[in-house]
């Protein structure tokens, strides 16, 4: 089910505004508010716990808290969690990059993983532009650890920029 139209109205103007500039404090509180809870609005990153914490032009960045569900049966996080982050961190950058007006769509997620991170810890995850062209993005997402900045894992994720407009199930 997708995004209520009232909240995608909202959702939209705000990753409009994120193309131009830096989004405000209330902003993304707005922008959390606006997931807070809501499957249909947040999908997959309401179910992981995410959030967002810096959202601008070329600046993407979303925290996430470990706990129980997202971890192995030994205890550590889950690979998935890195993957997910970084394929919901870079497609909402890479939409704003596309003037957030035109739908992209992850083609390849490549996530390395070097330290394990655990129940309780914050990981945050931030896009940077790899290469902004017309039809294709590639981003770099680092996942580190909050409490001592220690590098977690990277995605390296490419998206096809479709055209404006187009539903990008089809």
């Amino acid at each position: 089910m997708l995004m209520p139209p009232e909240k995608f109205r909202v959702y939209g103007k705000l990753l409009k505004a994120a193309g131009e500039r830096v989004l405000t404090d209330d902003e993304i509180a707005e922008l959390n508010e606006l997931m807070a809870g809501d499957v249909r609005a947040g999908g997959l990153d309401v179910h992981l716990g995410a959030s967002y914490v810096a959202v601008g032009p070329r600046l993407m960045s979303m925290r996430v808290e470990i706990g129980p569900e997202h971890l192995q049966p030994w205890g550590v996080a889950n690979g998935g969690v890195y993957a997910t982050m970084g394929e919901s961190c870079g497609s909402i950058a890479g939409f704003i990059a596309a003037g957030a007006d035109r739908p992209v769509v992850g083609v390849n997620n490549s996530t390395d993983f070097y330290r394990s991170a655990v129940a309780g810890d914050a990981i945050i995850s931030t896009a940077s532009p790899v290469h902004l062209g017309r039809t294709s993005q590639v981003w770099e997402i680092r996942h580190t650890r909050e409490a001592d900045g220690k590098l977690l894992s990277r995605t390296n994720l490419r998206l096809a920029v479709l055209p404006a407009g187009q539903n990008p199930g089809e």
